[in-house]
């Protein structure tokens, strides 16, 4: 009677190299997937600020556009029209309007001090408005959620005032 002959060399993989190898590929997956995560964030944001960016630009060329308003405030009577067109899912809307105050002489960081009161009622209190024709108005325009708000600054000067 003959013995079976044991087969010694028989290809294949041991269990502790196949763990090794889904531990690896596991460890490459989620690297993979946490850069993807990261890149389509980051592209969120560049759009949302490109969107933004085009949104103040489009503003500020509709506010130059429109005629002076005397002391205008940011909302209510006497601002300036909303944007017409607005990107979807963005806000764009005017958060100050600073007035210019020849007052000051020529120190630029005192250049728009006057409040809108003064510019209504005369810096004394005496009634008499006090608009330079000259006011910068800041725009901001913002999604309605994400990362990638924009703000620009123009000035809007009166055409009939001369200084």
């Amino acid at each position: 009677m003959t013995t079976p002959k044991v087969v010694v060399d028989e290809r294949g993989f041991t269990l502790s190299e196949v763990l090794i190898a889904v531990v690896i590929l596991g460890v490459a997956i989620t690297a993979l997937l946490g850069s993807l995560s990261s890149v389509l964030y980051t592209s969120r944001a560049h759009r949302n600020l490109a969107t933004a960016d085009s949104g103040v630009r489009a503003y500020a060329e509709q506010l130059q556009a429109a005629s002076y308003a005397r002391c205008a405030s940011v909302t209510g009577a006497g601002a300036y029209p909303a944007m017409t067109n607005m990107p979807a899912a963005f806000s764009v809307t005017i958060t100050k309007v600073e007035y210019g105050d020849v007052l000051t002489g020529s120190n630029p960081t005192d250049a728009f001090s006057t409040t809108q009161s003064q510019c209504q009622t005369g810096v004394t209190g005496d009634g008499t408005p006090y608009d330079t024709g000259v006011e910068r108005i800041t725009i901001v325009a913002h999604p309605f959620s994400g990362p990638g708000s924009q703000t620009l600054q123009i000035v809007k000067r009166n055409p009939v005032e001369t200084s």
